[in-house]
């Protein structure tokens, strides 16, 4: 079965309300995203280990920028879309 594919847009996001700006902090494990709400928007894990890299697990780096890029998403829709 084939996922869905949904267009992102400013106003599916305003509509869930995940208000900007969005932050991620470090967690045991990975980061956790959060909103302005304080409500967890999602959790990217990482981990080093032999067989955490041979599974194909994200690395600290890896995880780091994936938790930054889904933290920017508002700010990058702004931009898309405008006001």
């Amino acid at each position: 079965m084939t996922p869905a594919v949904v267009p992102l847009s400013i106003e599916h996001m305003t509509e869930r309300s995940f208000p900007a700006p969005w932050r991620f902090e470090q967690i045991d494990g990975g980061y956790c995203i959060r909103d302005a709400n304080n409500h967890v928007l999602a959790y990217v894990y990482a981990d080093e280990s032999r067989e955490a890299y041979q599974a194909g697990a994200l690395t600290w780096k890896e995880a780091w920028l994936v938790a930054r890029a889904i933290a920017r998403l508002p700010e990058v829709m702004h931009q898309v879309t405008g006001p």
